[in-house]
């Protein structure tokens, strides 16, 4: 009874796990997009001779994160962590 139950488990398992890829598959996917806009604004920022930190945005995008992590219920400082990496790399994006 103990091997059914556990060969049951390990199934269960292995579903989330694969359900894991996919949504990491899509999160990546979702980062590559941001950034490929990030570098678009690079671009801009350029041709208009502007700094690439804006304090004012980046304040904004802050605020949305953490008023997503309280809507997903999410802890707020492994948002914080999660928009700092964002923000530098798009950051260096935008210095190419």
């Amino acid at each position: 009874m103990e091997l059914v139950k556990k060969k049951s488990g390990e199934k269960r398992i292995i579903k989330i796990r694969d359900q894991i890829e996919k949504i990491d598959i899509n999160l990546l996917s979702y980062i590559n997009k941001r950034m490929i806009a990030s570098r678009k604004i690079g671009q801009i920022k350029k041709e208009l001779n502007c700094n690439v930190f804006d304090l004012r945005q980046e304040k904004k995008v802050k605020s949305r994160y953490k008023k997503l992590a309280k809507q997903y219920e999410l802890d707020e400082k492994f948002v914080e962590r999660i928009c700092e990496l964002i923000l530098s790399e798009s950051k260096r994006i935008q210095r190419r």
